[in-house]
C-alpha cells in the first residue's frame, strides 16, 4: 500500500513546479513586450511615437497653388501631421476631408497628403465676449472660438473671477474670450 503523505507530497511538488514555471513564462512575456514597445516596433495605427530618425517633415509645394503636400512616413497619423503643419491636431478632420479619406486610421508610407491652407474662422472667432447657452462647456466654446477644444484654459484663466470651477458654468454667464 502507498503512503498518502508520499502521494500528496508528489502532487504538491508538481503543482508548485507548474505554478512557478507559469509565473516565469508570464514574466518573460511581459518583459519581451516591454522591450519590444520601447524599441518602437509596435504600430498601433498612428498612436505610436514617430521614430526621430523618420520624423523629418517633407512638405512640397503643389503645382496648382492650392496648398502643399506631405509625404507620409512610418508612424504618422493625420493627427500628428495636423499638429506639425497647423499646430492643432484637431485639423485632422480637415485633412481627411480634403484628401477624400474614408478612414483616418489607415495611411500608407509614401502616400502624399494634400495640406490645404487652413484659416480657422469659427463662429466665435471675432468676438470678445460670449453669453453661455444651454449645453455649453468651456471646451465647446474654445472649439468655436479658437478651433481647439483644448484651449478652454485660456477662457477659464480670463474668467476666474466669474468661474470658480471650470466644469460648472451657468446659462447666461458672460465670459470674456481672450484673443
Amino acid at each position: 500500500m502507498i503512503e498518502s503523505d508520499k502521494v500528496f507530497g508528489l502532487k504538491e511538488d508538481a503543482v508548485s513546479m507548474f505554478l512557478g514555471l507559469f509565473i516565469v513564462v508570464i514574466v518573460l512575456f511581459l518583459l519581451f513586450n516591454y522591450f519590444r514597445k520601447k524599441s518602437g516596433r509596435i504600430d498601433l495605427g498612428g498612436l505610436t511615437d514617430v521614430n526621430p530618425a523618420e520624423e523629418s517633415v517633407s512638405i512640397e509645394d503643389s503645382d496648382s497653388g492650392g496648398g502643399d503636400y506631405y509625404t507620409v512616413v512610418k508612424g504618422d497619423s493625420l493627427w500628428k501631421i495636423a499638429e506639425r503643419k497647423y499646430g492643432n491636431g484637431n485639423a485632422w478632420t480637415d485633412l481627411a476631408s480634403v484628401n477624400g479619406l474614408a478612414t483616418a486610421d489607415f495611411l500608407l508610407v509614401g502616400q502624399k497628403i494634400k495640406l490645404p491652407d487652413l484659416d480657422f474662422e469659427g463662429d466665435l472667432a471675432n468676438i470678445s465676449e460670449y453669453v453661455v447657452e444651454k449645453n455649453d462647456s468651456l471646451s465647446k466654446i474654445a472649439l468655436r472660438a479658437y478651433g481647439d477644444m483644448f484651449a478652454w484654459e485660456k477662457i477659464w484663466e480670463a474668467n476666474k473671477d466669474t468661474i470658480s470651477n471650470p466644469n460648472l458654468i451657468e446659462i447666461g454667464m458672460t465670459l470674456s474670450i481672450p484673443r
